[in-house]
């Protein structure tokens, strides 16, 4: 099962640096990249958990980077964390390269919810998620049904 009481952990930023890690076993992309990049947007706690966890390792062939795009484009992304609302600003052309990258995105409840595929939430004190496989199938990304059936909501 793939939920973490939050009060034997340290941080529930770790927490959720392992779950973003663990869903890069669980979709499938096409990509001709040499990397797989994971794109952190405002969270620096989860930018060095996942930094610390992926340090040498691979995802289906391919060496996970870590990258900050706080204020960078998106468009070198695979998937995505939202630790912040995107500004309101830049909504649009962020949406927008979100869509046409099939980026996937994974945020914290109630963020973003027009481009999150997986919304990470505290449930009774542990971290859980919900999938939108509505959105996956928009953007044709394929997640296993092993990670859909531990999601406590897919929509």
């Amino acid at each position: 099962m793939m939920n973490f009481s939050l009060l034997a952990q340290p941080s529930i930023r770790l927490i959720e640096g392992a779950f973003i890690y663990r869903f890069t076993h669980f979709i499938d992309w096409n990509s001709e990249n040499k990397n797989f990049n994971i794109c952190i947007y405002k969270d620096k706690d989860v930018f060095n958990s996942l930094k610390d966890r992926t340090q040498g390792k691979t995802v289906k062939g391919l060496e996970i980077s870590i990258l900050d795009v706080s204020s960078e484009p998106l468009n070198k992304c695979q998937m995505l964390f939202l630790g912040k609302a995107i500004h309101q600003k830049s909504q649009k052309e962020s949406f927008k390269s979100i869509k046409d990258n099939k980026i996937f995105v994974v945020s914290r409840d109630k963020l973003n919810p027009k481009v999150s595929m997986i919304r990470l939430k505290v449930k009774e004190r542990k971290l859980s998620f919900d999938a939108n496989k509505t959105l996956m199938n928009e953007l044709d990304i394929n997640i296993s049904s092993k990670i859909l059936r531990l999601a406590d909501e897919v929509y």
